[in-house]
């Protein structure tokens, strides 16, 4: 299954958990595509200025797998409002050499999600009126 096809945006960690623990640097390994992450404070940030609303999807490109994200509206400048989606990834540990899964972390990161099959049937089940008075 190619998710590349999906989504930008992917983090993976290679080094061990001591060496991430040992430094305040980022040891992530990112495939990203024009893709948009979120930093954990700044999703905790729309979390604590937003009602966000979590939804499971199982996509066509991988039905065993549970997709997580959230969303909200929020108000533009023009008095209208709009949808965000954010997409919330976890983190796999992987070998370095041949890039296989070896474990699941926990760790999670933040894609502001840009497909427009995904955002357009969630704003589908939300039942969105975009330019109009706000869904929750």
């Amino acid at each position: 299954v190619d998710q590349r096809k999906i989504f930008n945006l992917y983090l993976f960690q290679t080094a061990s958990e001591e060496d991430m623990n040992a430094t305040s640097d980022d040891l992530y390994l990112r495939y990203n595509v024009n893709g948009i992450q979120l930093n954990s404070a700044g999703f905790e940030k729309l979390r604590k200025e937003n009602v966000l609303k979590k939804v499971y999807l199982h996509l066509e490109e991988n039905k065993e797998k549970k997709e997580e994200f959230y969303t909200c509206i929020f108000p533009l400048v023009n008095g209208t409002y709009d949808r965000v989606v954010i997409r919330q990834g976890k983190i796999p540990k992987v070998d370095s050499q041949s890039l296989k899964i070896i474990s699941h972390t926990g760790n999670k990161y933040y894609e502001v999600c840009t497909n427009r099959r995904i955002n357009d049937y969630i704003k589908k089940c939300f039942q969105d009126k975009i330019g109009g008075k706000p869904s929750v």
